[in-house]
């Protein structure tokens, strides 16, 4: 009697790691890259026009009053760079993940926590920018005011779809299909309520997206 083999793929790894599956979870991952790339100018609008990072306020009295003095382009470039590093990292990382990772369980959890460091990274960077970067704001008012009106919003948004994503990460199934995508919606509406951090928070989107394709269709 033929024995039975003992090395069939387990239901975790045949729905989510099959070569069709994973390169559409990297090409998720590629594609909100470039779409954050396409909206990096966005990031120089937020940090000088509203979070007036690298910017003072003419004093009360002098010649400037009611108007800022910010740094030149050079200055915002290091922005980008900034900013853009860590995106670039999470990207080349997340896509050798998302696509050479067998393990769906594995690649969901390091998808998952690439997004996490992405989302985290522009708000810490931009809550420090508005904080201790701001050289001067008009009588009456704290430089992180700014950045409670223009990020705290997305900042809610995006953090709720990172702890789903989290707590996606706890199902198996189609219930951690639904619940990670859930996470990456979240990600993308907060991207939407402020484009200006959508360097760091699309790409995220998109590991969260692939972490919902790396998730098996059953349990």
């Amino acid at each position: 009697m033929a024995k039975a083999p003992t090395d069939l793929p387990t239901s975790e790894e045949l729905p989510g790691s099959g070569s069709a599956v994973r390169g559409l979870a990297v090409w998720m991952v590629i594609a909100s890259a470039f779409g954050a790339v396409f909206l990096s100018l966005l990031t120089v609008s937020l940090v000088r026009e509203h979070l007036h990072i690298g910017c003072g306020s003419g004093f009360p009295g002098s010649e400037g009053e009611g108007s800022w003095m910010c740094w030149d382009g050079i200055g915002y470039l290091g922005v980008l760079i900034t900013l853009g590093g860590m995106t670039v990292a999470v990207t080349i990382i997340g896509g050798f993940v998302a696509g050479l990772t067998r393990r769906g369980r594995v690649a969901r959890t390091v998808l998952v926590v690439l997004a996490a460091a992405s989302v985290g990274w522009v708000l810490i960077w931009t809550w420090y920018g508005s904080s201790a970067l701001v050289w001067s704001v008009p009588p009456g008012v704290q430089s992180t005011d700014y950045w409670i009106a223009s990020v705290l919003p997305a900042a809610v948004v995006c953090g709720a779809g990172i702890l789903s994503a989290i707590v996606g990460l706890v199902f198996r199934g189609a219930g951690a299909r639904i619940v990670l995508s859930v996470g990456a919606i979240a990600v993308l509406a907060g991207t939407v309520l402020q484009p200006g951090l959508a360097i760091s928070t699309l790409p995220a989107a998109g590991l969260l997206a692939a972490a919902a394709v790396r998730a098996p269709r059953r349990a």
